[in-house]
């Protein structure tokens, strides 16, 4: 690629290349005041998505270019750039109808405004492409732990809820598979199988947390073991409370999409 191009997904979000390098579109902090919200303008344009999560392949803007090592680097290493791709990110999970409960552990959960929006995700696929890359994009830039909690919420809705059954292929033939995290993936298929046999969300998250607690009382020392003992106590104590699905909070196609 040309040399100026070479880093202009790094130089978009630091601030210094407006969107498609043109003089008169908007640098990456006017699209996160002005265009957050805004549904019809997010949904209609397509030139955006590759500039807001760029991944290592070309889309379907060809002024866009492919994410280089060096930018993802920099990009990681900057908390400025990282503190845009989070608000990058709460726009787009907005557009969906989900919202970033904790930007530590990735945690989302359903937005206010999630029967709307998800009524229009599971009737538009070309946003499915879309998700693929944010996912993608996510695990460039040094969030990979935040894909396994978005995999599962969307899992939860496509076989619990039943609020995205359109967005099944795409949940198992892409957005599982882009886990890069060995454990992730194994966590996600076990969620996914476990929802299509009838356990709720809810059962499938107390079952994992009580095998990650088993796991770790297997390798603490004495003191520790009786602290993750009572834990698990704690734990089944309160597996027979009732949990509404509006409460459950779930942790946990073409490749290069848009």
């Amino acid at each position: 690629m040309p040399l100026e191009k070479s880093r202009w997904n790094l130089d978009f979000y630091e601030g210094t290349v407006r969107l498609n390098g043109e003089r008169n579109a908007p640098f990456v902090d006017d699209i996160h005041t002005s265009w957050h919200g805004r549904y019809d303008l997010l949904e209609q344009k397509h030139d955006y998505i590759q500039w807001i999560f760029p991944i290592r392949e070309f889309g379907m803007n060809d002024v866009a270019q492919p994410l280089t090592i060096y930018e993802a680097e920099a990009m990681r290493a900057s908390p400025e750039v990282m503190k845009r791709v989070v608000l990058s990110y709460r726009m787009m999970l907005d557009f969906y109808g989900l919202q970033l409960d904790d930007e530590e552990t990735g945690t989302v959960s359903r937005a206010p405004s999630y029967e709307r929006r998800f009524f229009e995700l599971n009737n538009s696929f070309h946003n499915y492409l879309r998700i693929t890359r944010i996912l993608k994009s996510l695990g460039e830039l040094g969030l990979e732990h935040y894909k396994l909690p978005l995999v599962r919420c969307f899992a939860y809705e496509v076989y619990q809820a039943g609020t995205l059954p359109n967005a099944e292929g795409s949940l198992c033939d892409y957005w599982l598979p882009v886990l890069r995290v060995e454990d992730d993936r194994t966590s996600a298929r076990k969620f996914v199988e476990a929802l299509r046999q009838g356990e709720s969300g809810s059962e499938v998250e107390r079952e994992d947390e009580g095998s990650r607690l088993r796991s770790l009382s297997g390798n603490a020392s004495e003191k520790d073991a009786h602290k993750v003992g009572v834990m698990l106590d704690h734990a089944k104590a309160k597996a027979g409370d009732g949990i509404s699905p509006d409460q459950v909070n779930v942790n946990g196609e073409w490749d290069g999409g848009e």
